[in-house]
């Protein structure tokens, strides 16, 4: 799905699928061949907590707005 999306607009925050040396040398090849950015978290699942933002409604699934209704947050000092 990112893929059809403006890659100057796209950040992906994912797991690393695997632990040790394999799996970062796997993940950085694969992120290095996107055309977007990718953040990589150190877990290998990521999983909703109950501090986690509401999936957007399907209206806003397919851009790259933020979710309907949602107001931006205020920057800090």
């Amino acid at each position: 799905m990112a893929l059809r999306l403006d890659p100057e607009r796209v950040v992906v925050y994912a797991s690393t699928w695997k632990r040790g040396r394999e799996g970062a040398e796997a993940t950085a090849a694969f992120d290095a061949e996107q055309p977007f950015t990718v953040v990589r978290d150190r877990t290998t699942m990521l999983l909703p907590t109950p501090g986690s933002p509401p999936a957007p409604p399907r209206c806003c699934a397919n851009t790259t707005a933020r979710p309907c209704g949602s107001a931006p947050r205020p920057r800090s000092a």
